[in-house]
């Protein structure tokens, strides 16, 4: 008779090798998470305590990087706000109003809604309604630690055109400083794209073309 094989058994962390295990606990990116991840257990803390651990932290890319928490798009039902700080570690001790947005033009945040984001900066779109919600929005990038901010210039040909996406790109991804040693301002080095939907007149079935339009 053949010998029947018993069923595999569910799998769980400790079947995660050390190579991959070590390369996880490489990208934490804040140092209180590590702390904790070495008081789990006694194998996490020998990866973490290791010296070759600890020499390759630094050339993770942004792993010594802190991420303070994030932006979250919503609307609340005591004060009607539309945009919260959510801090990513209650550990860390970040107080909110240091990310507060309400120097944002006009109105504060209550105005605006976030898009996307690069490093420390965001990129928000005026609030529309109707069907004025998938044309082209007025746009405006801010830093919210140095509580600037910059209006992208409006197109006011093509502001009523289908807008399918808009996005913020960062030129400085190789750390804060240039290759001067000089610290690079993030709201001088960044770019704005907007992708827009330019229908083609005459034609029916709704066709056209996809535009990029960069700031």
């Amino acid at each position: 008779l053949a010998r029947r094989e018993s069923p595999a058994g569910p799998t769980t962390l400790h079947d995660i090798p050390d190579k991959l295990l070590k390369l996880i606990l490489l990208y934490l990116t804040s140092p209180h998470w590590l702390v904790r991840a070495a008081a789990t257990c006694k194998r996490w803390r020998r990866i973490i305590v290791d010296a070759n651990f600890l020499s390759e932290i630094g050339s993770i890319p942004h792993s010594s990087s802190l991420v303070a928490g994030h932006y979250h798009n919503h609307t609340a039902p005591v004060d009607g706000r539309c945009l919260s700080f959510v801090p990513s570690s209650p550990a860390l001790d970040v107080s909110s109003r240091h990310f507060s947005l309400d120097f944002l033009p006009p109105g504060g945040s209550r105005s605006w809604e976030i898009v996307d984001s690069r490093h420390t900066l965001l990129l928000l779109a005026k609030k529309k309604t109707g069907w004025r919600r998938h044309t082209l929005p007025d746009l405006v990038v801010c830093e919210p630690l140095t509580r600037r901010y910059q209006l992208i210039p409006r197109m006011e040909e093509k502001k009523y055109h289908r807008c399918i996406g808009v996005f913020l790109d960062g030129f400085n991804d190789r750390g804060d400083t240039s290759r001067w040693g000089r610290a690079i301002d993030a709201m001088s080095s960044f770019r704005v794209i907007c992708l827009l939907f330019n229908e083609h007149i005459g034609v029916c079935d709704n066709i056209g073309t996809a535009n990029a339009y960069v700031f």
